[in-house]
């Protein structure tokens, strides 16, 4: 929406602009937001029934703007802009493969197309079996089929995979946390209240992140679509609002791009789509070594007009509303009437509709004709207020490593780790010092399918193993190796990246 002031805009634009400005610095005061992070949400936006919906906000990338308006359709997606860069990026050993294979490599590219790999069937035997069926020199098949093996753990290889397996650029993309998740953490969040005044509260909005950037507001304060509220409207805004919120529970909600493990919502059971490792190698490396000749290229995503500057690093929730309304000049007698009307219709900030969605509106007025408004909507009604944002700069070294800062629920394992047996066990429901995010790489898949064949063991196993490398990685050096030893199985486990306390690992070897 143009910001800019015009004779063509209605005359309540000017009003509605100053008075969402005001609401943004009572919120990030009030409930102690950061400014460098916050933007509100515009609107009446219900964290609703399916995790499909709210995973679509989550992959949004927010504007420069201290509000944003979360309409569907046109929203440019992190999602989106990911998949496009793994496209564009390779690992180091990727080009050592691709040279070695040489005139077959497009012959491989379009078996590859014809026969993506599953979960029973990983990509080394696709490949396996193609190398030495298509007609290939025997010697240099056995070359090609040890460097793709090497390929294969990369994090740009292992994130073409894990997109491709959970269904590329057109399949929905999931989130760690679902509704359920996000019901049962707003449940135990604390209460918070916010109060403006219409005539004392500061619209400066110039500090903030977007430096006063305020697209997509609405420039209406009523929700309906009566041509006859514009009036009103103009005479509610001049009469010095007033207005007094309560939320029973506020809540920040970690956003996670699903990396691990599965998130089931509904019948559907969603697989991991996102290898954190494959955005940092992409974001701190702007060369033709990361980075394919062509665009686009790493200016596209990440410089000035950048496609992927920011992402939603968490959603804050409100459950439990009440809003009282109150004006400071009286409403003329002749339009209280059409004022009790379209206050029911839905009203800024929230714009609930009464009698739709748990909300309920009633307005009074006094012999002076002082206007008070109660609206309503009781808990089990949760609303998102708004997001928080991060410049992809920090989101590449910090969130994108944090996995929902999930909480650590270790069972006690023996296992080797450089020659010395430890046994390592967490707190019970105590949150890790550092967060450490798991990979495993398609030949540690392999040889985990091929040594424990029960899908239920299997899945025991691995779960062991993750829960290991969380526990351990913290402890680990880059270039060195570690094993896990249990029940006559090893897995061994490298670090690949850190960020302050955080890591990311992955398991390159089961047997």
């Amino acid at each position: 929406m143009n910001n800019t002031l015009n004779d063509s805009q209605p005359a309540s634009y000017a009003a509605m602009k100053t008075l969402t400005e005001q609401y943004y610095n009572a919120i990030v005061t009030q409930l102690q937001l950061n400014n460098q992070q916050f933007q509100l949400a515009q609107g009446n936006i219900a964290v609703g029934a399916t995790s499909q919906t709210i995973w679509a906000m989550m992959d949004a990338i927010p504007p420069k703007s201290v509000v944003n308006n979360w309409a569907p359709g046109g929203i440019n997606t992190f999602s989106s802009q990911y998949g496009a860069l793994i496209t564009r990026t390779q690992d180091t050993s990727t080009g050592a493969f691709q040279a070695a294979l040489g005139d077959y490599y497009s012959a491989w590219q379009a078996y590859l197309k014809a026969n993506p790999p599953t979960v029973t069937n990983p990509i080394i035997s696709v490949y396996t079996s193609w190398a030495y069926s298509c007609g290939m020199p025997p010697d240099q098949a056995n070359k090609t089929v040890g460097l793709f093996q090497a390929a294969l753990n990369g994090p740009v290889t292992q994130a073409n995979i894990a997109w491709a397996v959970a269904g590329g650029q057109t399949a929905i993309k999931a989130y760690n946390q679902t509704v359920e998740t996000i019901d049962n953490t707003i449940a135990g969040a604390p209460s918070g209240s916010v109060t403006l005044n219409s005539q004392t509260e500061s619209s400066d909005t110039s500090h903030s992140w977007a430096e006063g950037g305020i697209e997509g507001f609405f420039d209406i304060f009523f929700g309906g679509g009566e041509s006859s509220y514009d009036s009103v409207s103009s005479q509610v805004l001049a009469s010095e609002l007033d207005l007094q919120m309560s939320f029973a529970h506020v809540s920040t909600v970690p956003v996670t791009p699903l990396a691990n493990g599965t998130v089931t919502a509904g019948p559907t059971t969603y697989q991991p789509w996102y290898v954190p490792a494959a955005l940092l190698l992409a974001y701190s490396n702007n060369n033709n070594n990361t980075w394919q000749i062509g665009t686009p290229d790493w200016t596209t995503f990440f410089g000035p007009q950048a496609t992927l500057p920011r992402v939603i690093s968490a959603l804050v929730v409100v459950d439990g509303i009440s809003i009282t309304v109150t004006s400071g000049k009286s409403i003329d007698q002749s339009s209280r009437a059409q004022v009790q009307s379209a206050f029911e219709a839905g009203f800024f900030p929230f714009f609930g509709v009464a009698g739709s969605g748990g909300w309920e509106t009633t307005t009074s007025f006094s012999d002076e004709g002082i206007m008070t408004v109660t609206s309503t909507c009781p808990q089990g009604n949760p609303q998102v207020l708004g997001i928080l944002q991060s410049p992809i700069s920090s989101y590449v070294s910090d969130s994108a490593l944090r996995a929902a800062m999930r909480e650590t629920r270790a069972v006690p394992l023996m296992h080797q780790a450089g020659g010395t047996r430890a046994e390592v066990r967490a707190k019970e429901g105590a949150r890790a010092v550092a967060v450490v995010q798991v990979n495993w790489t398609a030949a540690a898949i392999a040889g985990l399918n091929a040594s424990i064949p029960n899908p239920g063991q299997r899945q025991l196993t691995a779960g062991f193993v993750d829960t290991w490398v969380q526990n351990s990685a913290p402890g680990w050096v880059m270039g060195a190796q570690y094993q896990w030893h249990a029940v006559g199985r090893t897995a061994t486990a490298e670090l690949v990246a850190t960020a302050g306390g955080d890591r990311i690992a992955r398991v390159v070897a089961f047997v």
